[in-house]
């Protein structure tokens, strides 16, 4: 046993796909041109950037590919551009001093990377953090011909720390204007929509919250999807056939994580791909659609914000109807949640639905099948009714 172990371990492929979080190979990013011409083009302006989109729809991966030499040389960035990427989840509950200490922690490690000499007044900061000392730094670095952006992902996570005051964001479009300092912020919202810790009418004033470009994440086309889909299996030397690639674009559509993820189950499940030939409840093809039925079940909260702001609180449209959005709530919280969002229509285009359009039997519904995960999930059945009239 164990030698025929080690003997499909040796002839296994590496997955070359992801299940959960950003992308970190550069041969794994796929399409996004116009968007990274439209950031670089803002950022040799001076212009400032607000990135929005859904969460789990590429923010954070596109902003890695960004911040890659090889993405600055493409793009028209030269090495004058020193972009410093911050999770504002670690700032959640800083103070103004230790938010500018970490601005010039990271600044100063990006000089390391790019090779270029350290900057001294960076230290100054680090050692005692204050406004002015920080802003001192970043007009050293001009001076030497650098110009700095600050990438703020998860930007929702400071409008909630209640430390900021409107004299920081002040503070913040005032050297933005004085120097050349811009700064990304991604966020599921726009700026303008966070709360700000229920300060939002006092904090919004600041003059901060005009310097942003607005930026809209959507999905993939389906030209970059398909390659998604064909050319990372074909690398590892295990390709997808086409009515697989075809199942799986028509299953995930041009969200960018659930094709990553459909992609991740499906390479590790090599019966399932002669999915359309084989026995849809063999045991292989039912891991399968577990692995990113499970996916979609604890992704829900991520994606009901878009639906209720384009839709409206009463409907919105799938491939097969227009699903009550009010039993739809009755639905999601039997997993013991607020209302949620799915990755539906607006997100994954087409077949996603199909996920969710049988959930009054605990099921799940595929061409022509219907697979009960009441066992394998351990949910009640749902009482309520979907509204599937014609669009």
């Amino acid at each position: 046993m164990a030698s025929a172990t080690a003997s499909i371990t040796k002839t296994t492929p590496a997955n070359p796909y992801i299940s959960r979080g950003p992308l970190r190979a550069l041969n794994m990013f796929y399409g996004r041109e116009h968007d990274l011409h439209e950031i670089a083009a803002f950022l040799n302006g001076n212009q400032s950037i607000a990135l929005v989109g859904p969460r789990k729809i590429g923010k954070t991966s596109l902003l890695f590919h960004l911040m890659r030499p090889e993405t600055r040389e493409t793009f028209g960035l030269g090495d004058n551009t020193v972009i410093a990427y911050l999770d504002c989840e670690m700032l959640g509950e800083s103070s103004v001093e230790e938010i500018f200490g970490q601005f010039a922690t990271e600044i100063a490690a990006v000089l390391v990377d790019m090779g270029l000499p350290p900057e001294p007044a960076l230290d100054t900061v680090i050692a005692a953090p204050k406004r002015l000392a920080f802003e001192s730094a970043i007009r050293r670095l001009n001076q030497r011909g650098l110009r700095i952006v600050l990438v703020l992902d998860e930007f929702e996570r400071i409008s909630t720390n209640t430390a900021l005051d409107l004299n920081f964001f002040n503070a913040l479009r005032s050297a933005a204007g004085r120097y050349q300092l811009m700064f990304i912020t991604a966020s599921a919202s726009p700026l303008i929509d966070l709360t700000y810790s229920g300060r939002s009418r006092e904090i919004l004033s600041s003059p901060f919250f005009n310097i942003f470009a607005p930026m809209f994440l959507g999905l993939l086309d389906e030209k970059d999807a398909r390659r998604l889909i064909s050319e990372p299996a074909e690398r590892a030397g295990s390709p997808f056939a086409p009515d697989m690639q075809d199942f799986l674009y028509q299953l995930a559509g041009g969200h960018a994580l659930a094709l990553q993820v459909v992609c991740f189950h499906a390479f590790n499940t090599m019966f399932f791909q002669r999915m359309i030939q084989v026995n849809f409840f063999s045991g292989h093809t039912l891991a399968f659609y577990k692995g990113f039925a499970i996916f979609c079940f604890t992704n829900l909260k991520y994606f009901v914000n878009g639906l209720l702001c384009i839709f409206g609180p009463d409907y919105f449209a799938t491939p097969f109807g227009k699903i009550n959005f009010k039993c739809f709530q009755l639905l999601v919280q039997r997993f013991n949640g607020p209302p949620f969002n799915i990755l539906s229509l607006l997100l994954c285009q087409v077949n996603i639905c199909k996920l969710f359009l049988a959930f009054g039997h605990s099921g799940i519904v595929f061409p022509n099948i219907k697979i009960d995960l009441s066992p394998v999930l351990n949910v009640g059945s749902f009482n309520g009714t979907f509204s599937n009239k014609g669009l």
